[in-house]
Protein backbone atom coordinates (compact mmCIF):
# COMPACT_ATOMS: atom_id res chain seq x y z
CA UNK A 1 0.00 0.00 0.00
CA UNK A 2 0.88 3.45 -0.63
CA UNK A 3 -0.14 5.14 2.46
CA UNK A 4 0.58 3.88 5.84
CA UNK A 5 -1.79 1.31 7.52
CA UNK A 6 -2.46 3.70 10.41
CA UNK A 7 -3.98 5.95 7.94
CA UNK A 8 -6.06 3.02 6.28
CA UNK A 9 -7.66 2.37 9.99
CA UNK A 10 -7.96 5.73 10.58
CA UNK A 11 -10.19 5.94 7.19
CA UNK A 12 -12.25 2.99 8.32
CA UNK A 13 -12.71 4.25 11.79
CA UNK A 14 -13.83 7.86 10.98
CA UNK A 15 -15.98 5.48 8.45
CA UNK A 16 -14.45 7.27 4.99
CA UNK A 17 -15.52 6.02 1.34
CA UNK A 18 -11.87 4.82 0.91
CA UNK A 19 -9.88 4.12 -2.80
CA UNK A 20 -6.65 2.25 -2.04
CA UNK A 21 -4.00 0.51 -3.54
CA UNK A 22 -4.25 -3.39 -3.44
CA UNK A 23 -4.18 -4.24 0.55
CA UNK A 24 -1.45 -6.54 1.10
CA UNK A 25 -1.94 -7.05 4.29
CA UNK A 26 -4.06 -9.43 6.76
CA UNK A 27 -7.00 -7.84 7.53
CA UNK A 28 -9.75 -9.31 10.08
CA UNK A 29 -13.24 -10.05 9.61
CA UNK A 30 -15.69 -9.34 6.90
CA UNK A 31 -13.83 -6.69 5.19
CA UNK A 32 -13.90 -6.95 1.05
CA UNK A 33 -12.95 -4.85 -1.78
CA UNK A 34 -16.47 -3.51 -2.60
CA UNK A 35 -18.04 -3.37 0.35
CA UNK A 36 -14.97 -1.66 2.46
CA UNK A 37 -12.84 0.49 -0.24
CA UNK A 38 -12.23 0.10 -3.79
CA UNK A 39 -9.35 -1.42 -5.31
CA UNK A 40 -6.55 0.22 -8.01
CA UNK A 41 -3.64 -0.84 -9.79
CA UNK A 42 -2.91 2.38 -11.70
CA UNK A 43 -3.26 5.74 -11.63
CA UNK A 44 -6.67 5.70 -14.36
CA UNK A 45 -8.04 3.10 -12.64
CA UNK A 46 -7.63 5.64 -9.03
CA UNK A 47 -9.53 8.46 -10.98
CA UNK A 48 -12.22 5.80 -11.98
CA UNK A 49 -13.23 4.41 -8.19
CA UNK A 50 -13.35 8.41 -7.04
CA UNK A 51 -15.12 8.98 -10.16
CA UNK A 52 -17.63 5.94 -9.30
CA UNK A 53 -18.13 6.81 -5.44
CA UNK A 54 -18.42 10.67 -6.48
CA UNK A 55 -21.50 9.60 -8.66
CA UNK A 56 -23.14 6.93 -6.91
CA UNK A 57 -23.81 8.44 -3.17
CA UNK A 58 -25.63 5.37 -2.38
CA UNK A 59 -22.14 3.39 -2.97
CA UNK A 60 -20.26 5.75 -1.17
CA UNK A 61 -22.92 5.88 2.14
CA UNK A 62 -23.23 2.14 1.88
CA UNK A 63 -18.90 1.88 2.09
CA UNK A 64 -19.45 4.45 4.66
CA UNK A 65 -21.96 2.88 6.88
CA UNK A 66 -20.01 -0.40 6.27
CA UNK A 67 -16.52 1.00 8.00
CA UNK A 68 -18.42 2.47 10.99
CA UNK A 69 -19.71 -1.34 11.19
CA UNK A 70 -16.78 -2.78 10.55
CA UNK A 71 -14.65 -0.14 13.03
CA UNK A 72 -17.23 -0.83 15.48
CA UNK A 73 -16.96 -4.82 15.28
CA UNK A 74 -13.04 -5.03 15.01
CA UNK A 75 -11.19 -1.67 15.38
CA UNK A 76 -12.74 -0.35 18.33
CA UNK A 77 -9.61 -1.12 20.89
CA UNK A 78 -11.97 -2.88 22.83
CA UNK A 79 -12.82 -5.04 20.26
CA UNK A 80 -9.10 -5.80 19.21
CA UNK A 81 -8.46 -6.77 22.54
CA UNK A 82 -11.54 -9.56 22.76
CA UNK A 83 -11.15 -10.67 19.30
CA UNK A 84 -7.55 -11.48 20.17
CA UNK A 85 -8.39 -12.91 23.47
CA UNK A 86 -10.97 -15.10 21.73
CA UNK A 87 -8.34 -16.24 18.91
CA UNK A 88 -5.90 -17.08 21.29
CA UNK A 89 -8.47 -19.19 23.29
CA UNK A 90 -9.24 -20.79 20.28
CA UNK A 91 -5.71 -21.67 19.38
CA UNK A 92 -4.96 -23.20 22.77
CA UNK A 93 -7.90 -25.13 22.46
CA UNK A 94 -9.08 -23.11 25.94
CA UNK A 95 -12.97 -23.00 24.08
CA UNK A 96 -15.13 -24.78 21.68
CA UNK A 97 -18.05 -22.89 22.21
CA UNK A 98 -18.19 -18.46 22.37
CA UNK A 99 -21.67 -19.43 24.00
CA UNK A 100 -20.34 -20.25 26.49
CA UNK A 101 -17.25 -17.76 27.00
CA UNK A 102 -20.24 -15.16 26.27
CA UNK A 103 -22.49 -16.97 29.50
CA UNK A 104 -19.52 -17.02 31.62
CA UNK A 105 -18.32 -13.58 30.90
CA UNK A 106 -21.39 -11.68 31.01
CA UNK A 107 -20.76 -10.88 27.36
CA UNK A 108 -23.75 -11.60 24.71
CA UNK A 109 -22.84 -14.18 22.96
Amino acid sequence: MGQSVINFAEYIAAARAVVSEKNANQVYGDFQVGQNYLQFTSPDECVQMVQMLFDDPGLRFRMMYNNFVYYHLYLRPDMLVLNSLIDALRFFGDIDDLAQFGSETGLPS
